[in-house]
């Protein structure tokens, strides 16, 4: 099971990208991943860019809101980033999810129908860029001629990710890999809080029957916190201690204890988990556990 290295959001103060990639690298992880939101983090293309010039580490948004850029743009720039890191791009893409994102460029947020026809266009887009082809859907038009075209045979690996039953059926439908999250109704950080809060390994596993029943084949999921006290993770996401033993999303305990539950989530079919950076070190011994 491979395992990347979420820098932000919502983390605290972390060192710099840089030298957030070559520990990660140091600790046996094999890629580094960036968000797209409107906050304090750096923007992801170029962050990911400068990770990739000092690791050999797969480099990634996690996710890029579509709704934020043409996909003709994100095509070129993600061409760009695989040529720089000599084929180890990874592209995670979704519908775009989180309000103050749309309210930061002056935008409406339109509702999911839309926004998710808008994603799938914008997926057939990206690779029509990457192969040189015209395409005409119908939201995005493009003809890319002369663009950049990335190193990997059919552009980076594309991922989506998904916690409610129409956006898993989709990301199965458009996606090379599908990231399983939690659903996220309010666009907000509390939908984040109260989703992963109320997770438990059943509910996982039918949103993972979802994915597989849609024809998804490779599975991703990020851990929202790797710890080894569970009653700072216990306030943080407003839950008992006590139910954080069966919590896939919120992994408390020894590296002994999170092994096992890391070994639970491969043997569910996930074939990589991403866990936030300030988590990596506690992640990295607890992984070390597994592989023995």
């Amino acid at each position: 099971m491979r395992m990347g290295v979420l820098v932000g959001p919502f983390n605290p103060a972390l060192p710099d990208i840089t030298t957030i990639a070559t520990r990660a690298e140091a600790l046996g992880f094999d890629g580094l991943y960036i968000p797209d939101h409107f906050n304090d983090i750096v923007s992801p293309i170029p962050a990911l860019a400068a990770a990739a010039a000092v690791s050999g580490l797969t480099v990634g948004p996690y996710m890029l809101a579509n709704d934020l850029r043409h996909p003709a743009i994100t095509a070129r720039e993600m061409a760009s980033l695989d040529v720089l890191s000599g084929g180890r791009a990874v592209l995670g893409i979704g519908t775009g999810w989180m309000k103050i994102d749309y309210d930061a460029i002056g935008t409406t947020m339109d509702p999911f129908a839309v926004r998710a026809a808008r994603l799938t266009d914008a997926i057939d887009t990206i690779r029509a860029v990457w192969s040189g082809a015209v395409h005409v859907g119908p939201h995005y038009t493009t003809s890319p001629g002369t663009t950049i075209r990335p190193v990997q045979n059919s552009g980076p690996p594309i991922m989506v990710g998904g916690g409610g039953p129409r956006m898993l059926a989709l990301a199965a439908r458009i996606a090379d890999i599908v990231s399983i999250g939690v659903p996220l109704p309010k666009g907000d950080r509390r939908s984040i809080v109260e989703g992963v809060g109320s997770a438990t390994f059943e509910t996982l596993s039918e949103r993972v029957s979802i994915a597989t029943d849609h024809g998804a084949t490779r599975l991703d999921m990020l851990l929202h916190r790797v710890a080894e006290d569970p009653t700072p993770v216990a306030g943080d996401f407003s839950v008992d201690p006590a139910s954080l033993a069966d919590n896939p999303y919120l992994l408390v305990g020894s590296a002994g204890i999170v092994a096992e539950r890391l070994a639970r989530l491969e043997e569910m079919g996930f074939e990589s988990i991403v866990v936030r950076a300030s988590d990596m070190e506690h992640a990295a011994a607890a992984r070390a556990k597994v592989s023995r």
